[in-house]
């Protein structure tokens, strides 16, 4: 193990409280400290901060995606062969991990919009159609936050207040940003 990374795993084992075992870890790297944290038992989940590939311990393997935005209409998604060479590509360049073999392959639409922030909330046109869209290749880690602001905004509730002190404001998740002023 390399000094910065044995120091890491040292410093992350010191202060990390005993109960937490999920770690996200952005900016990587070779994936050193994840596949060490991993080995540990902890579930990781390992960011490139380039945001060019990201991947996760998944049932004794790893879940990896190529983080692309490839343009589609809507459709069947079917994974791309090249798409998974890429994928293994930057995983291998990137981390010392070795990728011999590809168990299960799969492909899913991701939507975005211009900013890349959700959109969610009432639509300022339409009666009471409601967005949740816009989460990208972020939508399992989010999800359950977003399903919760969803809720609470759809209700009227406004924003759960764990959500408002993390900074987030209606307005930026608001469908009405896009209407023409």
């Amino acid at each position: 193990m390399q000094f910065e990374t044995r120091y890491t795993y040292d410093f992350v084992k010191r202060f990390l409280p005993s109960e937490s075992r999920r770690i996200l870890e952005v900016g990587c790297g070779v994936g050193e400290l994840a596949a060490r944290l991993f080995k540990d038992g902890y579930a990781v989940v390992a960011i490139d901060s380039d945001e060019t590939f990201y991947f996760k311990p998944e049932v004794g393997q790893f879940l990896a995606s190529p983080a692309d935005e490839t343009p589609s209409p809507p459709c069947d998604a079917q994974p791309e062969e090249i798409d998974i060479a890429v994928a293994v590509e930057r995983i291998e360049t990137a981390t010392t991990l070795q990728i011999r073999r590809i168990k299960n392959k799969w492909a899913g639409l991701r939507s975005f919009v211009a900013d890349k922030n959700l959109v969610v909330g009432y639509d300022p046109v339409v009666e009471n159609f409601f967005w949740l869209a816009g989460q990208g290749g972020y939508g399992i880690q989010t999800g359950a936050a977003a399903g919760r602001l969803a809720t609470s905004l759809a209700l009227g509730k406004g924003l759960p207040s764990d959500i408002a002190e993390l900074g987030v404001a209606e307005a930026a998740l608001s469908p009405a940003r896009f209407t023409q002023r």
